[in-house]
């Protein structure tokens, strides 16, 4: 394999990695709710999902 095509390889490689870490942290925020605005935060992804 090219050295660039190595190098676009492992930047896909690693933005793809970012994004599913932020997707675990979303996920991470949405379940786990607590705190003064966490009713609030409950009803609107509720909302959001029906």
């Amino acid at each position: 394999m090219s050295k660039p095509s190595k190098e676009v390889l492992d930047a896909l490689q690693k933005a793809y990695c970012m994004e599913v870490e932020t997707v675990i942290n979303y996920l991470a925020n949405a379940l786990d709710l607590e705190g003064v605005r966490a009713d609030h935060i409950k009803q609107t992804l509720l909302s959001d999902i029906q």
